[in-house]
């Protein structure tokens, strides 16, 4: 063996890092990182009107694009929705400018359903009785061949409706669960809660109801003798509905969490858990999302407890899923005794399995920003997404609460979440966005390459750098523990601060000095972090991609 090949197998647990100090946009990251390429470094903010806004649901396009619908209170009420473009700009060719304001609107949007062509279709709320479907075209102008001129509006006999949750079937049909409120019966005790029901409509392509379904495209269904309302539904691919309800006693006790699964014709599936039902969780009502999984399984989330979420998962059957969380159910406390997740507002399920949650985060003086959670596919906190599975972002101001409402996954896999501000003083005007990585992403470029040690030792590899201003840097030459140990070395072998980067610099070469094992040099300094580490051979086999200290150069 050479001289040369020995020493090459002896270093071939080199790792060498260059440590990032700024990054306007990172070359790489993890899970649960802001996608900076979106707005302005993840986060995007939207005046939307001179009252009080509420942001109710968001939507994600084919072709990347957003639509986030929601309503106002002052002055004036009315309905707001705002289109933005995939880097999260406002689309000029959605309303005026992006933005479509509705004013003197009795009924506000709960939930909007994508066609594929660009219409698409909002369930509005009275705040009386009923709600309205309706659907629009792609700019945001109403759509006069749906129902009649473009508005079909649905009631409930004997009490009133309201519409949660809208879905849009492969066939073009719609469905819409919500919660059906009947008047309290003749000599009700005090304390009484109204009694309240299921509600479900199903409704063919054109906006009529389905009278397949029901008998007249309508059915109502009670848990007892309290409140049921209905929180969320999916469709599964046969046609059949399930639907995630609460339940509160007479009295407001007890209370529980029960799915229900309904056959085509409208009318309960016997063969679904018991008679058609399913309980999943006792001791709470607060059910907030249901999701279907490529396996036929069923997810369902919401709030347990002011500081614990749930996540649970059953079988195609109704039957708990074993191998999810313990029997079927994760409960989990998110955050720190300074931060925490205090409720769940949306779910998505990745198609790998992953639960994300989204909800608001309270400090102890209980102001609120956005969290974003995550579950393994298992019903484990996801640790390598964020900070030990959450996510806190802030947008900034004095005072104001940042409530996220909804969640979705854009067609990259990226997960957007959508909410608003809200202060008791003065009413802010925006809708807030903000979109996360959630994969390990790298921008890396020659350096993914396959690189041997004695490329570092006799040329030097030069690494992209992404930098687009002036930057600084620490560079590090590292050995593993086990290495270090087997060989009487420290850890950090080497390690130096450099100068700042000239703006614009896109790469630097880094080589290694062996014989000096505490120098090595580089031609300009770097300003990413990254880490090379060897297989036997001196091959690169991996590299890390998480991040040091980010901070601005003043």
């Amino acid at each position: 063996m050479t001289k040369r090949g020995r020493h090459a197998r002896r270093r071939s647990s080199i790792v060498v890092a260059l440590a990032l100090v700024v990054l306007p946009s990172p070359a790489y990251g993890r899970a649960g990182d802001l996608d900076q390429s979106f707005g302005r470094l993840g986060r995007v903010t939207t005046d939307v009107t001179s009252g009080s806004p509420t942001l109710s649901a968001i939507g994600s396009q084919p072709d990347g694009k957003l639509l986030a619908v929601g309503y106002f209170v002052g002055n004036t009420n009315g309905n707001v929705l705002v289109r933005y473009n995939a880097d999260g700009s406002l689309d000029p060719g959605f309303g005026m400018g992006g933005r479509l304001f509705e004013t003197g609107e009795e009924r506000s949007p709960g939930d909007v359903a994508l066609q594929p062509d660009g219409r698409f279709i909002t369930a509005e709320e009275s705040f009386s009785d009923g709600y309205d479907l309706v659907r629009r075209e792609a700019d945001g102008t109403i759509d006069a061949t749906f129902g009649v001129e473009g508005r079909v509006t649905t009631s409930f006999p004997g009490g009133s409706v309201g519409a949660g949750r809208l879905t849009r079937q492969e066939d073009g049909g719609l469905v819409v669960s919500g919660g059906f409120s009947a008047p309290l019966p003749a000599g009700a005790g005090r304390g009484s809660v109204a009694r309240s029901l299921v509600a479900l409509a199903r409704y063919r392509a054109d906006g009529s109801l389905d009278a397949r379904f029901g008998g007249d495209g309508r059915v109502t269904t009670s848990l007892g003798p309290g409140s049921t309302g209905a929180a969320d539904h999916v469709v599964q691919p046969d046609g059949k509905i399930v639907v995630a309800a609460g339940y509160s006693g007479r009295f407001g006790r007890p209370r529980s969490i029960t799915l229900l699964r309904y056959e085509v014709d409208g009318s309960l599936d016997r063969s679904f858990g018991v008679e058609g039902r399913a309980r999943v969780v006792r001791g709470t009502n607060r059910v907030r999302a249901l999701a279907l999984a490529p396996d036929g399984g069923l997810v369902v989330a919401g709030t347990k407890t002011r500081e614990t979420s749930f996540v649970a998962r059953r079988l195609p059957d109704g039957a708990p899923d074993q191998s999810f969380g313990r029997e079927g159910l994760a409960v989990a406390r998110f955050g720190s005794s300074a931060k925490f997740l205090a409720g769940v507002s949306a779910m998505a399920l990745a198609p790998s399995g992953q639960v994300l949650l989204t909800g608001l985060v309270l400090d102890r003086a209980d102001r609120a920003d956005f969290g974003l959670a995550r579950f393994t596919a298992r019903g484990a906190l996801d640790r390598s997404f964020g900070q030990a599975g959450l996510v806190i972002t802030a947008f900034g101001g004095s005072g104001v609460d940042e409530l996220p409402s909804d969640l979705s996954l854009d067609p990259g896999g990226k997960v957007v979440v959508a909410g608003f501000r809200s202060s008791p003083t003065s009413p802010p005007e925006d809708f807030i966005l903000a979109r996360y990585h959630t994969q390990p992403f790298s921008n890396l470029g020659p350096l993914a390459r396959e690189r041997t040690i004695e490329d570092f030792i006799d040329q030097g590899v030069r690494v992209p750098l992404g930098c687009s201003q002036s930057c600084r840097a620490r560079i590090e030459l590292t050995v593993n523990r086990s290495y270090a140990r087997q060989h009487g070395l420290p850890t950090v072998v080497g390690r130096t601060s450099l100068g700042l980067t000239q703006p614009g610099q896109s790469s630097t070469v880094v080589r290694l000095i062996p014989k000096a094992r505490r120098a090595f040099r580089t031609e300009q300094p770097g300003t990413l972090r990254l880490e090379v580490r060897f297989d036997a051979e001196g091959r690169t086999r991996e590299l890390s991609r998480r991040l040091l200290d980010v901070a601005p150069v003043k």
